[in-house]
């Protein structure tokens, strides 16, 4: 299956360049990929075989079965642009060091997908204009530093938080079977800096 995330997101960004929520960017999205391979069939919020309440955002499916699986994120804050009267109220939500974490659990989730369906492909998405994601903390000792998502960091093997706290105490250890390297990249300046972060999904013994 030939499919170009950047190129497909890039050519999103041209009439896209801002998003509600992560629904609405899922939904754009799936939308996109739609237009560009009509081979694809897209579905949002696809439940996965002995996983309770657990969904991907979205499955693409081919004659034969399922041909990828994308997790995405979306942390969008802290503008109000309208475009031709259709007014973005982005307001900062959730914390950094929270979403990177759930960032890290949707590569996890997405290796666990491949190792069970060895013939597909598997990506998780990241888009911000939060430049606090792509520059990463302030040093090493921050506590979700093993969690951080800065440009050019190379991540595998096990994470867990540098120590333990009442607010991450329920956020296990997660153990990456894959190598990454993270490369943000822009997505828009139309409305302030937005750039998006790939994460391609593999595993050794595929």
């Amino acid at each position: 299956m030939k499919l170009d995330i950047p190129q497909v997101l890039a050519r999103l960004a041209e009439q896209r360049p801002v998003f509600h929520s992560e629904a609405d960017f899922q939904h754009s999205l799936a939308w996109q990929i739609r237009d560009e391979n009509s081979s694809l069939r897209p579905r949002l919020e696809y439940p996965f075989e002995g996983t309770e309440n657990k969904t991907c955002d979205i499955v693409l499916f081919r004659d034969g079965g399922i041909a990828m699986a994308i997790e995405l994120k979306y942390f969008g804050e802290n503008i109000k642009p309208e475009i031709d009267g259709e007014i973005f109220n982005l307001k900062k939500r959730d914390a950094v060091n929270e979403n990177s974490y759930r960032a890290f659990s949707d590569v996890k989730r997405m290796e666990d997908f491949l190792e069970k369906n060895p013939s597909a492909m598997a990506s998780v998405i990241i888009l911000t204009n939060n430049h606090v994601y792509w520059h990463g903390p302030r040093n090493s000792s921050v506590n979700y530093a093993p969690f951080a998502l800065t440009d050019g960091r190379s991540v595998t093997g096990h994470l867990d938080w540098i120590k333990r706290t009442p607010s991450n105490e329920k956020m296990h250890p997660i153990c990456l079977h894959g190598s990454y390297t993270l490369r943000w990249v822009e997505y828009s300046r139309r409305f302030g800096q937005f750039r998006y972060l790939h994460i391609p999904i593999h595993l050794p013994w595929i």
